[in-house]
């Protein structure tokens, strides 16, 4: 018992001490930063992980969009998804994020509906 005890506690403070390392890996890391997407396009095999997360830090302003669609004109826009994010503060590496995972060999394309006029856009496409 005392062994079980010491290993989930070597595992907790592992987990705790990698802080954002810790996170799943994904096919594809995607920054969401003030105005655009950095990759601006990726390729991923059908079934993979896209990652996005915010990159600013958390001010007025720096909220930002992964939302599905060519643009805010897209009658479909936000259908597939439609994620704010908030930027870090703090000790924090990096702000809010999110993580899809494509199915099906396709192009996709989404954009940020944030800031408004200026909105920006990216493209995965799965192979």
């Amino acid at each position: 018992m005392t062994r079980i005890a010491f290993t989930a506690a070597l595992c907790l403070s592992f987990f705790a001490a990698c802080g954002d390392d810790a996170l799943p890996r994904v096919n594809q890391e995607i920054r969401v930063q003030t105005d655009n997407f950095l990759p601006q396009a990726a390729s991923i095999p059908k079934g993979g992980d896209v990652r996005w997360y915010n990159f600013l830090r958390k001010a007025s302003g720096n909220l930002r969009t992964v939302t599905s669609g060519i643009g805010p004109e897209d009658p479909d826009a936000g259908e597939r998804f439609d994620v704010e994010l908030e930027g870090w503060e703090g000790g924090e590496t990096r702000g809010e994020s999110f993580t899809f995972t494509f199915s099906d060999a396709e192009t996709v394309h989404y954009f940020s509906r944030f800031p408004v006029g200026d909105e920006f856009r990216g493209m995965i496409v799965v192979q």
